[in-house]
């Protein structure tokens, strides 16, 4: 089979992979090949619901969320293409008392960092939000007006066009069958197309990230974790806003541009593994919470459904960097649920560090290596808050 020579290797075609391709041949880091099994954005970045939101549960994750929508504020006219950016609004819908009380002291920091989140009254969120009307009894929401939905595969497109329009060669169907590695080093890949020599490999694999590394003698503490979406039929305008639920377990709903809802409620005890399958369990679970918060809702009819995977660290935040054990093999992946929002400011910032051999403040709180030697064991939270604490 052919052997081809490239500086760069980057494993996976979707948003990260593509985002990273396009900033490498932007600042001409030479010679840059990606390789995607399936085909561009086949995998989980167009198994997603697009949402690009800046309140976070920390600070930290909340500065880098800014710094990632104001990326999204000119990708449009960076990248020379409509991506479908949006901002509509975001509200975290609360329903207990516990919830309003830890909401408040998010909110406080929201606004210290400048993202505006108020925390309204169950009066005021149902004026803001007439589609909960007559609905599940809300204790309260935490309400940002200016959170944005992008469209998953129009920045995966902009991103594809831009990278090859910069000389980036995209091989699709070429399935990874080995790492080479050599006296600690990264010497190139073996394919189904043949083998790719070269001395820096990026894993931009999202879900099968944890498999890509293997193949390198790598372990990385990830695992994929399905999450299953639904949409109906599309209606006259019913909402702007994005709404999430944490109660009685994690959900959401939002409506599409085309007039769609989309909408998604999680099994808690949901096990780990690859799968993207959906089932009428989820359905049925989405429908009833759905209408329960929502009635008005109630006699959409569902148009179809899909799994995607979640790639979930012990953290739940991502791995970007260097790994210590291989020289030249580069993680950009483990995102927990934020790749859309993440990925393009990220790639930015992991182009500068491979080309001028420093990591940035920013991403040093992401080091693939900071688990090393710490037993780390995935777990599984039925709390979403609990997933989350400041470092």
């Amino acid at each position: 089979m052919a052997v081809q020579t490239s500086d760069i290797v980057i494993i996976g075609g979707g948003v990260a992979g593509m985002a990273l391709a396009a900033e490498l041949t932007a600042i001409k880091a030479g010679k840059v090949i990606v390789l995607e099994k399936g085909y561009i954005g086949s995998g989980n970045s167009t198994r997603n619901v697009g949402r690009v939101r800046a309140p976070q549960l920390t600070e930290k994750l909340t500065k880098i969320a800014l710094k990632c929508q104001k990326k999204y504020d000119a990708l449009g006219e960076e990248l020379g293409f409509n991506i479908l950016f949006r901002r509509g609004g975001y509200a975290w819908l609360l329903y207990d008392s516990d919830e309003v009380s830890h909401m408040r002291k998010i909110c406080e920091m929201h606004n210290r960092l400048g993202v505006k989140s108020e925390l309204l009254d169950p009066d005021d969120a149902l004026r803001r939000l007439p589609v909960l009307n007559s609905g599940e009894p809300l204790k309260g929401a935490l309400f940002h007006a200016n959170d944005g939905i992008v469209h998953h595969d129009a920045v995966v497109m902009a991103y594809h066009q831009k990278a090859r329009l910069h000389g980036a060669s995209v091989y699709q169907g070429c399935e990874v069958k080995k790492i080479n590695v050599k006296e600690g080093r990264i010497i190139g890949v073996d394919t189904n197309q043949g083998t790719f020599c070269t001395s820096l490999i990026v894993n931009a694999a999202g879900p099968s990230s944890s498999e890509v590394a293997r193949l390198a003698g790598i372990h990385i503490p990830s695992a994929p974790l399905r999450r299953e979406v639904m949409v109906t039929m599309p209606v006259k305008p019913l909402m702007d806003c994005a709404c999430t639920f944490y109660r009685p377990n994690e959900g959401w709903f939002n409506q599409t541009m085309r007039g769609e809802i989309v909408a998604g409620a999680v099994d808690a005890k949901e096990p780990f593994g690859y799968n993207r399958s959906t089932s009428f369990i989820f359905l049925s679970r989405t429908s009833s919470l759905l209408i329960r918060k929502a009635p008005i809702l109630g006699s959409l009819k569902i148009q179809r459904s899909w799994a995607g995977m979640y790639d979930i660290t012990p953290d739940h935040n991502p791995l970007i960097g260097q790994c210590k054990e291989v020289k030249g093999f580069y993680q950009l992946n483990g995102w927990s649920g934020r790749g859309m929002l993440f990925a393009p400011y990220m790639s930015e910032l992991l182009a500068e560090q491979i080309i001028n051999e420093a990591t940035s403040e920013l991403l040093k709180f992401f080091d693939p290596n900071r688990f090393e030697g710490i037993k780390q064991d995935m777990e599984i939270h039925e709390d979403y808050y609990s997933r989350y604490k400041e470092a």
